[in-house]
Protein backbone atom coordinates (compact mmCIF):
# COMPACT_ATOMS: atom_id res chain seq x y z
CA UNK A 1 0.00 0.00 0.00
CA UNK A 2 1.34 3.90 -0.13
CA UNK A 3 1.40 6.14 2.08
CA UNK A 4 -2.47 7.38 0.69
CA UNK A 5 -4.11 3.93 1.37
CA UNK A 6 -3.68 2.65 -2.48
CA UNK A 7 -2.20 -0.09 -3.82
CA UNK A 8 0.13 -0.03 -5.87
CA UNK A 9 -0.47 -2.95 -8.01
CA UNK A 10 -3.22 -1.78 -10.67
CA UNK A 11 -7.00 -3.17 -10.04
CA UNK A 12 -9.05 -5.26 -12.80
CA UNK A 13 -10.64 -2.39 -13.35
CA UNK A 14 -7.89 -0.57 -14.52
CA UNK A 15 -6.01 -3.25 -16.19
CA UNK A 16 -9.54 -3.20 -18.45
CA UNK A 17 -9.52 0.32 -18.88
CA UNK A 18 -5.92 0.36 -19.82
CA UNK A 19 -6.43 -3.19 -22.51
CA UNK A 20 -9.75 -0.94 -24.01
CA UNK A 21 -7.53 2.28 -24.51
CA UNK A 22 -4.85 -0.48 -26.39
CA UNK A 23 -7.40 -2.05 -28.15
CA UNK A 24 -8.51 1.37 -29.72
CA UNK A 25 -4.93 2.04 -31.03
CA UNK A 26 -5.02 -1.13 -32.77
CA UNK A 27 -7.85 -0.19 -34.29
CA UNK A 28 -7.24 2.99 -35.47
CA UNK A 29 -3.68 1.42 -36.76
CA UNK A 30 -5.57 -1.21 -38.32
CA UNK A 31 -7.99 1.49 -39.65
CA UNK A 32 -5.22 3.51 -41.20
CA UNK A 33 -3.70 1.01 -42.90
CA UNK A 34 -6.93 0.16 -44.95
CA UNK A 35 -7.54 -3.38 -42.94
CA UNK A 36 -10.79 -2.56 -41.89
CA UNK A 37 -12.01 -5.98 -40.93
CA UNK A 38 -9.48 -6.06 -38.57
CA UNK A 39 -10.53 -2.52 -37.07
CA UNK A 40 -13.75 -3.62 -36.65
CA UNK A 41 -12.69 -6.53 -34.71
CA UNK A 42 -10.87 -4.59 -32.92
CA UNK A 43 -13.51 -2.03 -32.01
CA UNK A 44 -15.89 -5.33 -31.53
CA UNK A 45 -13.55 -6.59 -28.77
CA UNK A 46 -12.81 -3.18 -27.44
CA UNK A 47 -16.48 -2.57 -26.85
CA UNK A 48 -17.52 -6.38 -25.09
CA UNK A 49 -14.39 -5.33 -22.78
CA UNK A 50 -15.60 -1.97 -21.89
CA UNK A 51 -18.97 -3.13 -21.40
CA UNK A 52 -17.66 -5.45 -18.45
CA UNK A 53 -15.85 -2.54 -16.59
CA UNK A 54 -18.84 -0.85 -17.12
CA UNK A 55 -17.39 2.69 -18.52
CA UNK A 56 -20.41 4.58 -19.83
CA UNK A 57 -18.68 7.55 -21.57
CA UNK A 58 -15.36 4.95 -22.74
CA UNK A 59 -18.53 2.71 -24.25
CA UNK A 60 -19.69 5.75 -26.41
CA UNK A 61 -16.28 6.52 -27.60
CA UNK A 62 -15.84 3.12 -28.75
CA UNK A 63 -18.83 2.46 -30.06
CA UNK A 64 -19.09 5.72 -32.26
CA UNK A 65 -15.35 5.22 -33.76
CA UNK A 66 -16.67 1.91 -34.24
CA UNK A 67 -19.74 3.00 -36.07
CA UNK A 68 -18.41 5.71 -37.48
CA UNK A 69 -15.84 2.99 -39.29
CA UNK A 70 -18.64 0.85 -40.53
CA UNK A 71 -20.67 4.09 -41.83
CA UNK A 72 -17.54 4.86 -43.88
CA UNK A 73 -17.04 1.17 -45.31
CA UNK A 74 -20.95 1.57 -46.75
CA UNK A 75 -22.65 -0.54 -44.05
CA UNK A 76 -25.13 2.01 -43.06
CA UNK A 77 -27.27 -0.37 -41.12
CA UNK A 78 -24.50 -2.46 -39.01
CA UNK A 79 -23.21 1.88 -38.07
CA UNK A 80 -27.19 2.30 -37.44
CA UNK A 81 -27.44 -0.35 -34.59
CA UNK A 82 -24.16 0.52 -32.90
CA UNK A 83 -25.01 4.26 -33.13
CA UNK A 84 -27.68 4.06 -31.36
CA UNK A 85 -26.17 1.92 -28.71
CA UNK A 86 -23.48 4.84 -28.24
CA UNK A 87 -26.23 7.06 -27.86
CA UNK A 88 -28.09 4.79 -24.85
CA UNK A 89 -24.67 4.40 -23.16
CA UNK A 90 -24.76 7.10 -21.25
CA UNK A 91 -22.26 9.77 -19.70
Amino acid sequence: MTHRGRSRHPTADSRGAALVAALLAVAAVHAARGETDLALGTYERAAARVREIDRPRRLREVLTAWSDLLAAEGRTDEALVVAREALHAGG
